[in-house]
């Protein structure tokens, strides 16, 4: 007991000081809830309502992108944005009856009585969460529950929607229409304020269990008090009561930073410095804001570094991840111009490369595959509160691509430039067409493959397991193809799904049966975690997935994930564009390498199509040495179709199953999936031939 009390003092006095302090302000609050209350704040500022709701209705671009000059950028969204426009006043009519759909819930109304939204209810399940101390709430509970649910909408992000509407209205709508409208909207975002603030009082419930959840948070209502500024019914009163809010939100998140063992972060403390420094900078009057800010600041470059890897991917290994880190990263950068305080070189060179990497492996229809884990998480989307497709992410090509000054980068999000209308000044128009990229572009730090041509775009993964290790939003999909063709997607990633909701779910769409690979007997191509708490983890013993081989039109992967008692399977594939871009050929190679006869006997290789697509045709030949060839014609509405031609060993099967695709998060479909089952021998070769078009007859 007097070794340990002695070894926590060693640490306690090893801690910074300002560290000290804040762990022992934490410590008081908890204690004390009059140290943040109101009459507390007005202490800490030394400033009364009308100073500082005067000093937030002010034009000053320091507190925020959107509390610049706005007039001109809203001619310039009706001028180019006009469909967007519309859309925005349409979701507002929604969102002013209540009704959402969070993260593929569908539409819900969450209320707990006729005039108040259920901030802590489930809306799926119907539960409700504890509104007991934050620090014992359970994120995975393992009862059918999702915790993102309720976050999602405590996230607050449809606060920017009326924003944008209340500004619109009285442009779209003629007279008093028009006016009654941005009334309605603002009204809305006070009374649910001041509802959020009553029934979530700071370090009580879910929505102080997670800092993300309290920075992203921060980030909405700043955004909304910005496009709300000198809105009648947020009068000095009610922005006091949030500007206290939001000092409180600021306090929580510096004392309750989330950084893992070994110091490791991710995503989730990119959101909470992000958070601290919009906090820091909207409320410069707090006289913590300015180490608030210096930290915040810091941190962010030093995340620029670890979060986003050398070839400009972010190091969680999901394409889902990498467009909300890329956004936060983005709004980070806009702020600190904005505030005065300068981007750091080196983090406009890794948002540089996270573009590039964006611009690869987004296709020719603005689509991108669901690599990885995706819970359709944003930043700020000022394109639309959930009426945008989650998959395409053009819109941080065009404010990125503004932002740092690459036209070719901004060309190629063409069609959804919206964001960067409401938070740039006058954002020059982007190229009519994006430069034609060379076909073949590889990431190989975080392990990913593009192979292009006009109406092909292959994805494939070969990196190591996600957060250095870690595997929080890693799938078994080494080697795993994502195919576009002729504006489908042919072979598809199978999403996420879910979370904590239903953990057999969530485990069934991260296994190697999922992925368009291929599989050595019912082995995993690593290990996933067991249980609850192993829902977020993939070890990694021994697959060593590596680049073998790259050139202009093909590039060449291996692995060794597939292990036995007696030895390892070598899985090694080759993708090569053919035919001037006309077919992609796959070619599948497993080598056993060990002592002794191996103990799987077979092998399985799937291609799980698209949404929507059918097989019309389906031949079998045979070909020397007993190999088999199948033949399939793929067709589907509108679609010129593909044809697939399969060469396998003798005695190979091919069959047609029904699998699971998730389009978003929360959503599940049946898929069809092209099955085929070889035996195994001391090296097996298939070959699958993917060819754009079909049979006139097929379609």
């Amino acid at each position: 007991m007097i070794r340990r009390a002695w070894r926590y003092l060693e640490l306690w006095n090893s801690l910074p000081p300002d560290e000290r302090r804040i762990r022992k302000d934490k410590v008081l609050d908890r204690w004390r809830p009059s140290r943040l209350s109101i009459a507390a704040f007005r202490q800490h500022v030394g400033l009364g309502e009308k100073e500082i709701a005067k000093a937030l209705r002010r034009q000053d671009p320091r507190r925020s992108a959107l509390h610049g000059e706005l007039d001109a950028r809203l001619e310039l969204v009706l001028q180019r944005c006009p469909e967007h426009a519309e859309a925005l006043l349409q979701s507002a009519e929604a969102l002013l009856a209540r009704r959402f759909d969070l993260l593929g819930s569908g539409p819900v109304a969450p209320m707990r009585d006729e005039g108040h939204l259920d901030w802590r209810l489930d809306p799926v399940s119907g539960h409700r969460f504890s509104g007991g101390a934050a620090f014992r709430q359970r994120h995975v509970r393992g009862d059918g529950s999702d915790i993102k649910w309720p976050w999602e909408l405590a996230r607050c992000q449809h606060f920017i929607t009326f924003g944008q509407a209340h500004l619109l209205a009285p442009r779209l709508r003629a007279g008093q229409e028009g006016k009654n409208f941005a009334l309605r909207c603002a009204a809305e975002v006070r009374a649910q304020l001041e509802d959020f603030i009553a029934e979530n009082p700071p370090g009580r419930g879910v929505h102080w269990a997670c800092s993300m959840e309290v920075g992203l948070r921060a980030l909405s209502w700043i955004a909304a008090l910005g496009l709300l500024r000198g809105a009648e019914p947020l009068d000095d009163a009610c922005l006091y009561r949030v500007a206290h809010a939001l000092w409180l939100h600021g306090r929580h998140i510096r004392a309750n930073l989330e950084i893992g063992e070994g110091g490791l972060t991710s995503n989730h403390y990119l959101a909470n410095v992000l958070g601290l420094y919009a906090v820091a900078c909207f409320l410069p009057e707090s006289p913590e804001a300015a180490s608030w800010r210096g930290f915040a600041r810091e941190a962010l470059i030093h995340e620029s570094a670890q979060q986003l890897l050398a070839d400009g991917a972010d190091f969680e290994r999901s394409i889902p991840y990498h467009r909300l880190v890329t956004e936060m990263f983005l709004h980070a950068a806009l702020l600190m111009e904005r505030s005065g305080d300068g981007v750091h070189g080196p983090l406009w060179d890794r948002l540089g490369g996270a573009l590039a990497f964006t611009r690869a492996y987004t296709r020719g229809d603005g689509s991108a595959s669901q690599w990885g884990d995706g819970d359709d998480g944003r930043a700020l989307p000022l394109d639309g509160y959930g009426s945008q497709a989650p998959h395409d992410h053009r819109h941080i090509l065009a404010l990125g691509g503004a932002l740092v000054g690459r036209a070719d980068i901004a060309a190629a999000g063409r069609g959804r430039e919206a964001e960067s209308l409401w938070l740039l000044d006058a954002p020059p128009e982007a190229p009519e067409r994006p430069r034609v990229p060379r076909p073949l572009t590889l990431f190989p730090d975080v392990g990913y493959a593009v192979l292009r041509d006009e109406g092909l775009h292959a994805g494939m993964a070969f990196g190591p397991v996600g957060t250095r290790g870690e595997g929080n939003h890693t799938h078994n999909d080494l080697l795993a193809l994502a195919l576009w063709c002729d504006g489908r997607e042919l072979v598809v990633d199978p999403g996420t799904g879910t979370y904590s909701r239903d953990p057999e779910l969530r485990n069934r769409l991260r296994a190697t049966a999922a992925h368009a690979t291929l599989q050595v007997g019912a082995l995993e191509q690593q290990r996933l975690g067991d249980g609850l708490d192993g829902l977020f983890r993939v070890f990694d013993e021994g697959a060593s997935p590596r680049l073998v081989a790259a050139e202009d039109d093909r590039v060449e992967a291996v692995h060794h994930g597939y292990r036995e008692p007696g030895g390892a399977w070598e899985h090694r594939r080759r993708l090569q564009l053919v035919e001037i871009g006309r077919a992609l050929v796959a070619e599948d190679t497993l080598t056993w390498n060990g002592g002794g006869e191996p103990r799987e006997k077979q092998a399985t290789l799937r291609w799980p199509l698209g949404t929507g697509l059918r097989v019309a045709r389906l031949g079998r030949d045979d070909a020397p040495e007993g190999r088999c060839l199948f033949t399939l014609e793929i067709v589907g509405d509108g679609w010129p179709g593909a044809t697939l031609e399969l060469e396998l060993p003798p005695g190979a099967r091919l069959e047609l199953d029904e699998g699971l695709l998730s389009p978003r998060y929360g959503v599940t479909e049946p898929a069809l999936v092209v099955v085929v089952e070889m035996p195994l021998s001391v090296k097996t070769v298939a070959t699958t031939r993917f060819v754009r078009g079909a049979e006139e007859g097929s379609r």
